[in-house]
């Protein structure tokens, strides 16, 4: 996925592509990278507890994370995402998504920096 899949900029401001937001990068306050926790079914906590009590473990095993850009302005919250779909903690491909991820925010900022 390409940066101009996320975002691009026009008239010197942020166009998030997935719902079209226009933010001037006047209003912007923070820029985060967040790893936040998707909450499986009952079933699937369930189910994921009674593998980890049977297999001795200690550590939640498949814990769904989407892993996101966080840009909080004065009155919004924005979000931009690489992946739909949320990504197992600590395997490879979540690895993959954060280092893409930062990738993408040191764009921003640096796109950001160029507007302003």
């Amino acid at each position: 996925m390409k940066k101009s899949d996320i975002y691009q900029i026009v008239d010197r401001k942020i166009k998030i592509m997935s719902n079209h937001a226009l933010i001037d990068p006047k209003d912007i306050k923070s820029i985060e990278l967040k790893t936040n926790v998707v909450h499986k079914t009952m079933t699937g906590e369930v189910l994921n507890s009674i593998a980890n009590a049977m297999s001795g473990s200690i550590a939640n095993g498949n814990e769904l994370v989407k892993v996101e850009i966080m840009i909080a302005c004065d009155d919004q919250t924005y979000t931009l995402s690489l992946s739909e779909e949320p990504v197992v903690r600590n395997n490879l491909e979540y690895h993959d998504l954060v280092k893409r991820t930062r990738k993408l925010k040191d764009l921003l900022l640096e796109d950001i920096h160029k507007i302003t």
